[in-house]
């Protein structure tokens, strides 16, 4: 790996085509003995760099990190363009955005208007990732059965430097790391994916706004071991910088709502919701499923998140949809 962020004028120069704003041209001084010792004993080498469609043409291109990978050089690209400012106030279009367990990410489109109602843009939709949070799942089980015989061979072989457990001990932890590095690139693309898919739809709907539940105060107890465990291994934290990332570039705010009370109130009538443990145990206390207790209303729907962490899927057969003229609500 080469940082050339550091370096100079004198030492590094980057500058795009003239012609094909997608090539850009880099010069670096490389020397050409081992020992370098005067002057001469440098040269200029040419690099031609593709950049990707992702590289605004009006971007102002800076030195970039060489890496050699697969026996070709690959150049981490960084660069500055201008982006439109993000308002703070005057959103009339807005995307609000669900967190849930199975199916990770829930979004719906709403516009506030000029008589104080909010009305419903579209069914919605949802970004369902089970096969990758499955394998997500897989990793990290693996990954703990890993850890707990690498603890069992650390205790077997003590202080002792010539075991016989050694070498096992040593492709333990090799594994381990591998199993680690697995996991985190599994993350980041998940994260990457998830906060695309939520600022394609913010554009498709033209908000202003998204508006997303803030988790990081949410506790993961009283589920079951497993289900506590999957809600504690959200990428979360990594889908919201990566959502605030690229919402930046198109001047889309997003904003974090605390997830307290998201799930208290019946999302037809607003009657504050009873949550059970199933439809068929009314009387048991749970968090699964809401039922309304209101006569008229009688609405049943299951729980996708965690209690306060939103409502259920917008194409569960049991969840209400929306009235647009549902009273005024505080936006």
């Amino acid at each position: 790996m080469l940082l050339l962020a550091a370096c100079d004028r004198q030492q590094a120069i980057i500058e795009r085509s003239d012609t094909d704003p997608a090539r850009a041209l880099l010069r670096l001084q490389l020397p050409t003995r081992p020992d370098p010792q005067t002057y001469r004993d440098w040269t200029w080498v040419e690099c031609r760099i593709t950049l990707p469609s992702t590289v605004p043409a009006s971007a102002v291109l800076h030195l970039p990190t060489l890496r050699l990978t697969g026996g070709m050089v690959r150049a981490d690209m960084a660069y500055t363009h201008a982006v439109p400012k993000a308002r703070t106030t005057g959103h009339s279009v807005a995307l609000g955005v669900d967190w849930g367990l199975n199916t990770l990410l829930g979004a719906g489109a709403l516009r506030l208007g000029q008589d104080g109602r909010i009305t419903v843009l579209g069914a919605g939709g949802q970004f369902r990732a089970a096969g990758i949070l499955a394998k997500q799942h897989r990793l990290r089980r693996q990954s703990e059965r890993l850890h707990a015989k690498a603890d069992q061979y650390q205790r077997l072989i003590g202080g002792d430097s010539r075991h016989h457990l050694v070498g096992k001990h040593a492709v333990i932890r090799d594994e381990i790391r591998h199993v680690s590095a697995r996991r985190q690139n599994l993350n980041d693309a998940l994260a990457w994916a998830a906060a695309r898919w939520t600022v394609d739809q913010a554009i498709a709907a033209r908000a202003t706004a998204i508006y997303l539940e803030d988790l990081r105060s949410m506790e993961a107890k009283g589920m079951g071991r497993t289900l506590n465990t999957r809600l504690s291994q959200q990428v979360r934290g990594k889908i919201s910088d990566r959502m605030r990332h690229l919402a930046a570039e198109h001047g889309i705010a997003v904003v974090t709502v605390p997830a307290r009370n998201t799930s208290k109130h019946c999302p037809q009538c607003l009657t504050p919701l009873q949550h059970r443990k199933a439809p068929d145990k009314p009387t048991v206390a749970g968090w699964k499923w809401a039922i309304c207790p209101h006569q008229s209303c009688r609405c049943r729907a299951t729980a996708t998140t965690a209690p306060g962490g939103g409502s259920p899927p917008a194409d569960s057969p049991t969840r209400p949809k929306p009235s647009p003229t549902r009273p005024p609500a505080p936006w």
